[in-house]
């Protein structure tokens, strides 16, 4: 048995592929960014928005506090750089996948490079 399909039949697979096989972008907004609904967990618009925050947005060459400005308190820093978490998974008490957004900066606070940085446990 021949299964053959339509032209509209090649839209709806298409399409249903575009609205199921993507993963929802959201416009970067501070205000989402920054607000928190359950303090142990990233806030859940931050997966959204990483992609237009890190293709649209001039994160190099910032100062610290310019940065500060832009995505709130980091949830880590020390004396090389800061990390706000994006995603966070949990098994039944460790984490079970881990991803932040890793800023580096010179010693005059300027942002020199940022890096998205995944861990899955094994």
């Amino acid at each position: 048995m021949d299964i053959k399909f339509s032209d509209t039949s090649w839209v709806i697979v298409l399409f249903m592929f575009t609205l199921f096989g993507c993963e929802e972008q959201k416009k970067f907004k501070t205000i989402k960014w920054i607000y928190y609904t359950n303090p142990l967990y990233p806030p859940p618009d931050r997966t959204k928005m990483l992609k237009d925050l890190t293709m649209n947005y001039k994160l190099v060459g910032l100062t610290y506090p310019q940065l500060l400005k832009l995505l709130g308190p980091p949830n880590f820093k020390d004396s090389a750089g800061v990390s706000y978490a994006i995603e966070l998974k949990l098994g039944l008490i460790d984490p079970i996948y881990t991803k932040y957004l890793n800023f580096t900066y010179s010693k005059d606070s300027i942002i020199t490079s940022f890096k998205v940085q995944e861990w899955h446990e094994k």
